[in-house]
């Protein structure tokens, strides 16, 4: 949990909760989830399926490749 400093500026923080940045983190958290996956089913020897991730500016899909 992270911790809220005692001098928070709110105005700035409030200025930098945009749907950019809130999808940029969601997007950047789903590529080291698949990446996660993709080892594990790599070091277990199942290759036979390997998850990825299409982005653009509209959206992202993740699927098997």
């Amino acid at each position: 949990m992270k911790v809220i400093p005692q001098e928070l500026n709110w105005v700035e923080k409030r200025a930098a909760c945009t749907v950019a940045t809130i999808f940029n983190e969601l997007r950047l958290a789903i590529e080291s989830d698949i990446s996660a996956i993709n080892a594990t089913r790599h070091t277990s020897g199942d290759n036979e399926f390997s998850s990825g991730l299409l982005k653009n500016e509209m959206g992202i899909v993740v699927g098997q490749l």
